[in-house]
């Protein structure tokens, strides 16, 4: 498809802009970035980690920095926090007994630095170690992928500027799943748009606003080496029926007080595979629900793992406690909340897992905060 001929701004809703940049073959055996990979553990499943440290009273997620030599040999294991000792003595004997496939540049074995989330839940009695490219070569944390990409000398393309779209979505419980826009630019080393293709549309009467948009977007060039160079790239544009419009202008330079589903408007992803966006509350990431009667003497905070289906409904799979009756008000307390599901990039609906966080407030509501959605 041809870029529109014109740069009159369009009135849009454009809400999710994700720019994705994909080099690698779909469900391919090794992901490579313009011939840059990561290493990526080959033994990780079913990861057994000791009992976690006896002073932990809350969840806890840290960065750390794995070394890995060019044989894939785990050489050393970094944590920047000042008490992160006890932390890193906790994964490493299991971290240390995991083979790897080496970090390579263009095909050539190398040494590197692999950055991973290590979360240590006291209340569930789990430890999760998350990789930027996991076991079975599955990239689930963008954010880990590319900074593991970052560590080899890549720097991703990234948006300086978008301008801003109207658009008359409503909420309505006939929307069953986000509407989206998956679009293929191509930009040359200046980081300027060549070209533009539609890829997969659920708003066709958006497409060429959409386009024109992105013809007058900044965006910065991909960097190897510190060197400019032209790529193809992905923009996925998702509608959330609760922003406000027209939205306003996304500037990278500015500092942006907003609502939780601004962090979803901008995000870079490795490749159009795997979860193109986890499961979205139809109203918002952080809200008060209120309690039935029989639990508003409830007080304290609990964790819990929740379900979230195909439909957009939510189970209470566990929680971190062992007082049943909070169980049963988190259950009550959720029983009207609805999602739009978790999706893939090819457009189906997957089942998700994730926790959320419940603080009861000893009087007639819980606040509840979807972990999952924090950026």
């Amino acid at each position: 498809m041809v870029i529109p001929d014109t740069k009159k701004m369009f009135p849009v809703s454009m809400v999710l802009i994700v720019c994705l940049w994909s080099v690698s073959q779909v469900n391919s055996a090794e992901y490579a970035y313009y011939g840059y990979s990561p290493a990526c553990p080959q033994n990780s499943a079913g990861m057994q980690f000791g009992q976690t440290p006896l002073f932990m009273t809350n969840e806890l997620s840290l960065k750390m920095t794995l070394e890995i030599d060019e044989k894939g040999r785990l050489k050393n294991i970094i944590s920047l926090g000042a008490g992160d000792s006890t932390y890193v003595k906790h994964v490493d004997p299991v971290l240390s007994k995991l083979e790897f496939a080496p970090a390579k540049k263009g095909g050539t074995n190398v040494q590197s630095r692999l950055p991973v989330l290590v979360t240590i839940n006291p209340r569930f009695k789990a430890t999760m170690v998350e990789f930027p490219v996991e076991q079975g070569s599955q990239i689930k944390n963008s954010k880990l992928y590319f900074e593991a990409l970052g560590e080899m000398g890549v720097e991703t393309p990234s948006i300086k500027k978008f301008p801003p779209y109207f658009c008359d979505l409503k909420v309505t419980d006939s929307l069953k799943r986000l509407p989206f826009t998956l679009m293929k630019l191509a930009l040359d080393s200046e980081g300027k748009v060549e070209s533009t293709e539609i890829v997969h549309s659920k708003l066709p009467a958006f497409n060429l606003q959409v386009q024109s948009a992105a013809v007058w977007a900044e965006f910065m060039p991909l960097r190897v080496e510190k060197k400019p160079i032209a790529c193809s790239s992905f923009l996925l544009v998702t509608f959330f029926p609760q922003v406000q419009y027209p939205t306003g202008e996304i500037n990278s330079n500015a500092d942006s007080v907003s609502v939780w589903y601004d962090k979803w408007r901008v995000q870079i992803l490795p490749d159009t595979v795997g979860l193109m966006t986890p499961p979205m509350p139809k109203e918002s990431q952080f809200m008060e629900l209120t309690l039935e009667k029989e639990f508003r003497v409830l007080s304290g905070e609990v964790f819990a793992n929740l379900i979230v289906d195909t439909l957009g409904n939510i189970t209470v799979r566990s929680t971190d406690t062992k007082k049943p009756v909070y169980h049963k008000a988190i259950r009550s307390a959720l029983k009207d909340l609805k999602f739009f599901p978790s999706e893939r990039f090819d457009g189906t609906s997957v089942e998700f897992s994730g926790t959320a966080k419940f603080l009861f407030n000893i009087n007639n509501s819980v606040n509840v905060r979807f972990l999952w959605l924090d950026k």
